[in-house]
């Protein structure tokens, strides 16, 4: 069977090839821009001793930007998941390397923890993450289903524990989205939420990688202020959560459109479809806390990550038995 991905033109992220749908959007995928036939086991890296620390066992993933493979720490015969940026890629060895330093500086239970650094033989850079078993909330959301609403609160309360600790040392993600939200499986009725993908991450150190006036981020989970090209901010952040959790809810993004030109257009200049059409037996503070995270103005919408969490864990919740079951899954 190939192995390869599929570009996905809705949310412009690869897909694997058997995929019909877009996770993110739930819209058909149709163009193919990459396909490969070496298999995953017989890569040509499988085996290969990194630094003579990370043993090389097979290649779990591949994107635009980078590859990542299945490999063992010798030192504590700990399983990691080895970013490696592709060949001739200046900006993904920038954001890669950027990942390493800001995750080096967050030690948080809600975060995908880093375990080193440094360069392949080639001089291309890696980093070694924890190594995740589970799936994304993209996955989980797959076909446009709902979330119960005691779990959208276990999920959506620990995402934000973990982008709290990020924002605390400034630290604004910039790129939230359901495919960047990991639900480890852990063999229990909920599973434990790891926010991912720090590379488009900025701290105000961190030097500009896109010009003034450029967006950076993926469009459909933008605020409005980064479409416009402005420096996003910690509630440019919640911006992205309450697009996630009224898409959980719902079922359906609040600003879905027929094009990515419509849906940016509805991001910036219309309110969102009210969150009672679609989910008419939500409480009325649930429609408040969503719909105040979906605020066109920064300035309008809950300050601060830990104050939103904290609304969140105030909304009643019913003691209903979660759905455990999800497809199984690897991720970095």
């Amino acid at each position: 069977m190939k192995e390869g991905f599929r570009w996905c033109p809705h949310c412009r992220e690869p897909h694997v090839l058997a995929s019909r749908f877009c996770p993110g959007t739930g819209l058909p995928i149709e163009k193919q821009l990459h396909e490969s036939s070496t298999g995953v086991g017989r890569h040509p890296l499988a085996g290969t001793v990194v630094d003579g620390r990370y043993e090389i066992r097979q290649r779990i993933g591949s994107g635009a930007m980078n590859e990542v493979f299945e490999a063992v720490d010798r030192g504590t015969n700990e399983s990691v998941a080895l970013k490696i940026v592709k060949q001739g890629s200046s900006e993904a060895a920038q954001r890669l390397e950027r990942e390493a330093r800001l995750l080096s500086a967050l030690d948080h239970p809600n975060l995908c923890a880093a375990r080193g650094t440094g360069a392949m033989p080639d001089g291309r850079p890696y980093l070694a993450l924890e190594r995740l078993e589970g799936e994304t909330l993209a996955t989980r959301l797959h076909g446009r289903a709902r979330l119960h609403w005691s779990l959208a609160v276990s999920l959506f309360a620990q995402l934000l524990d973990g982008l709290a600790a990020a924002h605390v040392r400034g630290i604004t993600h910039r790129d939230l989205k359901p495919s960047n939200v990991f639900l480890v499986d852990r063999g229990q009725r909920l599973p434990l939420v790891k926010l991912l993908d720090f590379g488009l991450a900025f701290d105000g150190r961190s030097r500009r990688m896109t010009r003034p006036g450029r967006t950076t981020g993926t469009p459909l989970y933008m605020s409005p202020e980064q479409l416009l090209g402005a420096p996003p901010t910690a509630t440019s952040d919640l911006f992205a959560v309450g697009i996630m959790l009224y898409e959980a809810l719902s079922g359906r993004h609040p600003f879905a459109a027929a094009t990515m030109r419509e849906q940016t257009q509805k991001t910036l200049f219309e309110r969102e479809t009210e969150l009672a059409v679609h989910v008419p037996d939500a409480l009325p503070e649930v429609r408040v806390l969503v719909h105040r995270a979906l605020a066109k103005a920064p300035e309008e919408r809950t300050p601060t990550a830990s104050e939103m969490r904290d609304a969140l864990l105030r909304i009643p919740t019913q003691d209903a038995e979660v759905d455990s079951e999800s497809q199984r899954a690897s991720h970095y």
